[in-house]
């Protein structure tokens, strides 16, 4: 962090962050010659283009598992990606919310199955990210757009109602984080 003035707003993606997840029942389907394409999909699916039967079909169609996978069996595995919540970060968000100290956004590349994968594992994790009847949510998949192209960066000041130089962003990949700046920099 810089010696700048604080922010009000704390971005937090979800996947890696506020969440464990962990893709190894999701990897060990796929052919390794393939595992390299898989990141691409994810994106066509987060970014709300397909839903998760379209990238099932996609998967089966183009070959990428390494034996046949029956739909069900592929749900229950992408449903076994989400293990948990990481509690440290759960508990310094609730710390900054309860105590005043930041508004919580959540900026989030996410899909609908996870989404309520989420809410349904996880529903304390919602609160953090509400102000009075107002969830404030920034979903990929809702946008049609990825944080890396920078969509849900573009549209977060006004769905949730902050000014550009008041918000601060927290992400465990460096290119999401790099996005961020670019669009958040201060012009000066």
């Amino acid at each position: 962090l810089t010696t700048e003035m604080p922010k009000d707003v704390l971005g937090v993606d979800w996947g890696g962050v506020l969440f464990n997840f962990d893709e190894k029942h999701f990897r060990k389907l796929i052919r390794k010659e393939k595992l390299h394409l898989v990141p691409q999909i994810i994106d066509l699916h987060e970014s709300g283009q397909f839903q998760l039967r379209d990238m099932y079909q996609k998967l089966c169609f183009e070959n990428f598992f390494k034996k046949h996978l029956f739909w069900e069996d592929f749900v229950h595995i992408c449903s076994l990606c989400l293990t948990g919540i990481h509690e440290p970060m759960f508990n310094v968000l609730k710390y900054l919310k309860n105590s005043g100290r930041a508004r919580l956004v959540a900026i989030t590349d996410n899909n609908p199955f996870f989404l309520y994968l989420t809410t349904l594992k996880f529903p304390e994790i919602f609160p953090l990210f509400r102000e009075g009847n107002k969830d404030m949510l920034v979903i990929s998949f809702e946008l049609h757009s990825v944080k890396t192209s920078g969509g849900p960066f573009v549209h977060a000041p006004s769905i949730c109602g902050f000014d550009n130089d008041k918000i601060a962003f927290v992400d465990n990949r460096a290119d999401n984080v790099a996005k961020f700046i670019e669009i958040f920099k201060d012009p000066d």
